[in-house]
């Protein structure tokens, strides 16, 4: 029998956020182990065509326990657990190979346009966990439409077909240097992203 494991999968950087700190998260805790669990890291490209086909290597033969995918909001300034996902793509914004969507494009022909995959976990729990470490953190029901959204639909639908259905979330994480919280003087650091990131993974 194969032995529990966590996959933990960020973003490298793509139009408009040229340092992409969930690169840095998942380098650092890549190969670490939570509760005996061990986590693989992987850095996916920002890429529409090619994220079904990303997200399965890293998904590899054997699924994982549970999955954590990571990505930044550059605006935000707490972090955002995502209720879901939507089958749609929508963005204006190219990815970094220079493609953009077109209206309507669904993210997989599996499900029609705009079908809803729901996160299993309780994400209002997932927060209020990440205040009471001292991190601002909230419930989201919107993952935007762009590869967030995106590899999120595509890992529900994964999971959703795995024999043992693996917990599956998908974490949107502030900038480094946003303020930490709307009226916070204090700033996010990377290290502090780091840990809400254990935190998750607890």
């Amino acid at each position: 029998m194969s032995e529990p494991w966590i996959l933990l999968t960020g973003f490298g950087p793509f139009p408009g956020v040229e340092n992409n700190p969930t690169v840095a998260i998942c380098e650092a805790l890549n190969g670490r182990t939570t509760e005996g669990t061990p986590i693989r890291g992987a850095v996916l490209n920002v890429c529409f065509q090619s994220i079904e086909q990303q997200l399965a290597h890293a998904w590899g033969e054997t699924p994982p326990e549970r999955v954590v995918l990571l990505g930044v909001a550059a605006n935000r300034h707490t972090i955002g657990v995502e209720k879901r996902a939507v089958n749609r793509f929508q963005s204006h914004r190219p990815d970094t190979t220079g493609f953009a969507t077109v209206e309507d494009q669904v993210v997989s022909n599996a499900h029609p346009l705009d079908f809803e995959l729901h996160c299993k976990m309780d994400t209002h729990i997932l927060a209020q966990s990440l205040i009471r470490a001292g991190f601002p953190a909230e419930s989201s029901s919107d993952a935007g439409r762009y590869l967030c959204n995106g590899v999120y639909f595509h890992a529900l639908a994964q999971a959703s077909q795995s024999s043992h259905s693996p917990e599956c979330v998908f974490v949107h994480l502030p900038q480094v240097g946003n303020a930490k919280g709307a009226d916070s003087e204090e700033v996010w650091v990377l290290s502090d992203l780091v840990e809400a990131t254990r935190q998750i993974l607890r």
